[in-house]
Parts: structure tokens; C-alpha cells; sequence
């Protein structure tokens, strides 16, 4: 009985844990979402479909067949992103910043 209760125990942790992180994930996302529209969707396509509004921004979905991730958002934090298109300013911002947006990013990567 003692090794059962203990079973049971580990499996709520385990269980509690997931969805901790789950709503941490969806918490970054969605915050990272609310940045995109704010500051990125006058030009880009930031969502799963759709056409870029600025005909030379590239949709947030297909970065990541042309940029490397994780350098794209080592720019954001230094503020050396290099304009694709006239229009674009040049954005820099805090590491967490950074990390909300890319998080969201990567989680729309076709």
C-alpha cells in the first residue's frame, strides 16, 4: 500500500509539472503573440497563414527556413537585425522580450 501511495504521488507531481509548464508555454506565447501584433503585423504575416501586408516582409512562419532562430534572437536582444525590406525599422529590445517573441515565433514554424 505504502509503495502504491508513493507511485500515486510521483504521478500527480509528474502530472502537475506538465501542466505547469503547459500553461507557462501558452503564458510566453501569448505574450509573445500580443508583441508580434503590436509591433510586427503592420508589415509581417504573424500568424499560421496569410499573406505579409508589406509585399517585401517575410511571414513570421517561414523565418526559420532562412534565419537561424536562435541568432535571430540574439539580434533582437543587441539590436543589429538587419532590415530586409526599406521600410523596417530597427528594433532593440530586453533579453525577455526577445525570448517571448522567438518563443511564439518558433511555435508557428511551418
Amino acid at each position: 500500500m505504502n509503495s502504491l501511495l508513493r507511485i500515486l504521488s510521483c504521478l500527480f507531481m509528474a502530472a502537475n509539472a506538465t501542466i505547469t509548464a503547459t500553461d507557462r508555454a501558452f503564458s510566453q506565447s501569448s505574450q509573445g503573440v500580443a508583441l508580434v501584433q503590436e509591433h510586427c503585423a503592420m508589415c509581417h504575416a504573424t500568424g499560421k497563414v496569410g499573406s505579409s501586408p508589406h509585399q517585401s516582409a517575410p511571414p513570421f512562419r517561414r523565418l526559420g527556413n532562412s534565419y537561424d532562430l536562435d541568432k535571430l534572437q540574439e539580434a533582437l536582444e543587441r539590436g543589429t537585425i538587419l532590415p530586409s525590406h526599406p521600410d523596417m525599422p530597427l528594433f532593440k529590445m530586453d533579453r525577455r522580450t526577445a525570448r517571448e517573441i522567438m518563443n511564439y515565433i518558433r511555435s508557428i514554424q511551418e
